[in-house]
């Protein structure tokens, strides 16, 4: 991973429980975020930067599981411009061909 460049962990406990001691530490310099669906670990983020961070993060966490039922709509339009787009590719190789065969 990343932090390996930045310290040695010999094991996912030993990050866990780091993580741990920074977040109980005051103030507190880490924070773990609420698991989103379809995550395997949990996601901690810094707070060197105040709590209103942690709010941010968490409302786009948020905000990013509202917009996966949208992104099916999003990806229905994406679909439909596709074979719009292939139709009129389609037509175009049409008209092309026909003014080639005029200097044929």
């Amino acid at each position: 991973t990343r932090c390996e460049r930045l310290h040695h962990f010999d094991d996912i406990s030993t990050v866990e429980a780091a993580l741990e001691h920074l977040a109980e530490k005051y103030p507190a310099m880490a924070a773990s975020l609420p698991r989103a669906p379809g995550t395997k670990e949990t996601r901690h983020m810094h707070l060197l930067g105040g709590d209103a961070l942690l709010q941010a993060a968490i409302e786009a966490q948020a905000s990013g599981t509202l917009s996966a039922g949208s992104s099916r709509g999003r990806s229905a339009e994406l679909e439909d411009e596709v074979r719009r787009l292939r139709e009129e590719l389609d037509a175009l190789k049409l008209e092309f061909s026909d003014f080639r065969r005029q200097f044929e």
